[in-house]
């Protein structure tokens, strides 16, 4: 068999065209020819993944983990056939020409998933995974037709053995322990326009000017109620150069305000390029003077913090804190629980939207408050463009998740199975959000759900 009739036969099993020849009587392919195929389900892969990540891009050596587990899945199975039907000749065929099959339809699939973000604004969640789910039927169907082509098996049992490829193929890619080949990274920093039509920023105005608008936005708090467990929300944009960070807080905010009884008792934090200057700085001098501001506001006995940061994340577990022009240093861990600590705050949720941010779990967990992060200490989260109205874990968790119930535990169940799935569909490393739950943080927090659901039910109107 040469490379040009593998690759025709593979191409009319994809598009179920009829065979040129039978190929029970192919003579098997050469050690290279298998090879060769690998290499071709490879490139396609590797280059098929560049197109569709956002630059600046990175590659991953990992991503050929993912390639060699599923080549030795597709070898498996094609044991398998041959053992079914009792003969050793159809397994190098079979492995070959699934490889290129496997590379054609790689090659359809990138333009497919790409199809409904150029048909709509904003594709569902569904479609996305439809055409994911039917490349993966379609590989199935593909498998089915080479099986019987090169062995005597009756229909049903080929039909059989094409349905266990789909769920082991299935299974590979869903897998959450595989790299992909190419991520975006987001630590390259955008480079800065110096000479923009916008006015030179005077910095030791900007900075002079922080504490006043921190206290003045301090004096609009409500204070606490007393026989009420109040919310209040403290939201960190922490870079300027993209503005979804922005948008992200401004989002949180009013669904808090709207939907968990925080108006007046809600406070945002947020570097945007090009602002006015009436909006306080999200910097790490201003965030410890808002938290200890908010802090004797309330009854920190009762009340529940929720704070709320999201930027771009370091390896190296860090927010990055970024205003152009401005020397900000970026908020880790450790300093964030210190200045939680000196403000005094009993009960707390805190969820930090950045890649890498797993990191911030351990340093911030205790018995008394609930953290959520948007990806694992080793992975990447993603969303974060000029264009995006909110990252994707913003979308999952706040926009879509927290729409639908007060727990904050269910909305990351939630947003976890979403952002998995949409991770499937567009092939991408997968983010792995975080969670860590108190001892005794779950009852208070119980306790708050059930008086924010109860003061909704009262204010429905009488049917």
């Amino acid at each position: 068999m040469t490379f040009r009739a593998a690759l025709d036969a593979a191409g009319r099993a994809v598009f179920m065209a009829p065979l040129r020849h039978s190929l029970r009587g192919a003579a098997a392919p050469a050690p290279l020819l298998v090879a060769t195929a690998f290499l071709c389900l490879v490139a396609v892969e590797v280059s098929g993944e560049l197109a569709r990540t956002a630059p600046p891009v990175l590659f991953q050596v990992w991503g050929f983990e993912r390639s060699l587990a599923l080549f030795g899945a597709l070898v498996a199975w094609a044991g398998l056939v041959c053992i079914d039907a009792g003969e050793t000749r159809p397994f190098a065929p079979l492995v070959t020409l699934q490889l290129l099959a496997a590379a054609i339809l790689e090659l359809l699939y990138g333009p497919a998933i790409g199809l409904p973000g150029w048909l709509l604004e904003t594709p569902p969640d569904g479609l996305y995974w439809g055409v994911w789910g039917g490349f993966v039927l379609w590989q199935g169907l593909v498998a089915w037709r080479l099986a019987a082509a090169l062995t005597s098996l009756e229909a049903f049992r080929t039909g059989a053995l094409a349905a266990c490829y789909v769920a082991g193929m299935a299974y590979l890619v869903a897998q959450s322990s595989f790299d992909v080949f190419w991520t975006t990274d987001w630590e390259v920093h955008e480079s800065y326009d110096a000479t923009a039509a916008e006015p030179a920023l005077d910095v030791e105005e900007v900075l002079h000017a922080q504490h006043a608008l921190v206290e003045e936005r301090l004096a609009g708090l409500a204070p606490e109620r007393a026989g009420v467990a109040d919310l209040y929300l403290v939201a960190f944009g922490a870079d300027a150069t993209q503005a979804v960070f922005r948008r992200e807080v401004e989002f949180v905010r009013e669904l808090f305000d709207r939907r968990f009884d925080t108006a007046r008792r809600s406070l945002a934090l947020a570097n945007e390029e090009g602002g006015t200057g009436e909006r306080p700085l999200a910097s790490r001098t201003n965030l410890a003077d808002v938290l200890g501001g908010v802090a004797a506001k309330m009854d920190l006995e009762e009340d529940v913090l929720f704070l709320f940061l999201t930027g771009h994340g370091s390896q190296d577990h860090e927010m990055v804190v970024r205003y152009p022009e401005l020397p900000l240093g970026n908020v880790d861990p450790t300093r964030l629980r210190e200045m939680l600590d000196e403000a005094g705050f009993r009960w707390r949720v805190l969820v930090v939207s950045a890649c890498y941010s797993g990191g911030f779990v351990a340093p911030l967990a205790d018995d008394r408050t609930l953290v959520v992060t948007a990806a694992a200490s080793d992975r990447r989260s993603f969303g974060c463009s000029n264009e995006a109205e909110l990252t994707e874990f913003g979308r999952a968790y706040f926009a879509e998740a927290l729409e639908e119930t007060r727990s904050f535990e269910e909305a990351f169940a939630s947003a976890r199975a979403t952002l998995h799935d949409r991770e499937v569909a567009l092939e991408r490393t997968h983010s792995l959000p975080q969670i860590s739950v108190g001892a005794e943080v779950g009852d208070k927090l119980a306790e708050l759900q059930a008086r924010l659901d109860r003061s909704v039910a009262l204010a429905a109107p009488a049917r």
